[in-house]
């Protein structure tokens, strides 16, 4: 059982993690042969490669925020909503329902919106300042 000593290192464990796991997703918008761009094509949004490079900043922005502890709450929330966007374009894209992700579905997407909502409450609302835990 976790004791009451040991919650600001699992918050801080689950900080970090949900700002790690965007590191894949920038990379893969960032270096070539940029494929998400035709999954943005395909999701019907304007100007996929315009839109992809906003999602991949805000990525980034997120990342930062949340392996650093940089207004959590905020980069969390924002986290949460790229990744439910991203959540229903898979829908949109794949259109059959499939829920998990090594098959296409948005099993994984799911896990992660959730983790930064999460994060989001256990850091409430919170300054710029570091996050201590």
């Amino acid at each position: 059982m976790l004791n009451i000593s040991q919650t600001p290192i699992a918050t801080a464990g689950l900080r970090i993690m949900a700002g790690a796991f965007f590191i894949p997703h920038i990379l893969g918008k960032a270096l070539p042969p940029h494929g998400p761009v035709n999954f943005f094509e395909a999701a019907g949004y304007p100007v996929p490669w315009v839109t992809m490079s906003f999602v991949g900043v805000a990525e980034l922005a997120v990342a930062i925020c949340l392996i650093l502890g940089f207004f959590v709450r905020q980069a969390a929330l924002v986290g949460a909503v790229i990744l439910g966007v991203a959540a229903a374009s898979v829908i949109k894209v794949g259109g059959d329902g499939v829920w998990l992700w090594n098959f296409g579905g948005v099993e994984y997407l799911i896990f992660w919106t959730l983790l930064c909502l999460f994060v989001a409450m256990l850091h409430g609302a919170e300054s710029k300042a570091p996050a201590t835990a």
